[in-house]
């Protein structure tokens, strides 16, 4: 598995364009056509001018968050294989990447990340049968005004901790891993799916709550 990950390319870039919502004035005719083979993407500029783009992968406007997610979802293997994973979305506001990567309730719409715990805690069921053991944390963290903060920080059981504000800093160890120090990790339930679910809701709607947000006119809640 991993082996075909490495000849498909360890760094790759998904575009994924959304349809038009009640709030884009009215709009109807998208300027961006994703073209059949699901690669390319042709954009249409002033005067009728054609830009043309590759990318690994391309998601029209239907492509629902499962399609999105089964295409990432081989990544996710490849972290419990025991390697180190990173995937991010990139753009503009109101482009739909807080829908992309967590997206709302807990059926369809769910995004990136509910899925990818919930295909975590499934494996960590089978391998449990193999005597395996899993330990899952949780932490959000957001990047403002060139300052690190937790978004987690409201959920701390510490009472010594409750009501202060520990500065956090990127940090080395000697092997070379990095990590941030003083970040807030919450533990997500391994052993009962359903309780781990809960659990990381609860940890998303804390992280949300948290966030710094700022009113644009192309969405209300943007992200900072």
């Amino acid at each position: 598995h991993n082996r075909i990950q490495e000849l498909r390319g360890n760094i790759r870039v998904f575009v994924r364009t959304r349809p038009f919502l009640p709030g884009d004035n009215g709009e109807t005719k998208s300027s961006i056509d994703v073209l059949p083979d699901g690669e390319n993407i042709s954009i249409e500029g002033n005067n009728s001018a054609t830009h043309d783009f590759k990318f690994d992968k391309a998601f029209p406007p239907s492509s629902g968050q499962e399609v999105v997610f089964q295409e990432v979802s081989e990544f996710v293997q490849s972290a419990l294989d025991g390697y180190h994973v990173c995937l991010f979305s990139y753009g503009q506001t109101g482009s739909g990447k807080t829908h992309t990567m967590q997206g709302s309730g807990s059926g369809g719409m769910r995004g990136i990340i509910p899925r990818a715990v919930e295909q975590i805690l499934n494996q960590a069921q089978t391998m449990k049968e193999q005597k395996w053991t899993f330990k899952l944390t949780a932490s959000f963290l957001e990047i403002y005004n060139e300052e690190l903060r937790d978004l987690l920080i409201s959920m701390r059981q510490e009472k010594a901790t409750k009501g202060t504000k520990e500065k956090l800093s990127i940090r080395r160890v000697k092997n070379g891993k990095s990590y941030v120090a003083g970040l807030t990790k919450i533990d997500i339930a391994t052993d009962d799916i359903e309780e781990g679910m809960q659990r990381l809701r609860s940890v998303m709607a804390s992280a949300a709550r948290s966030r710094s947000v700022a009113c644009t006119k192309m969405n209300s809640v943007s992200s900072r």
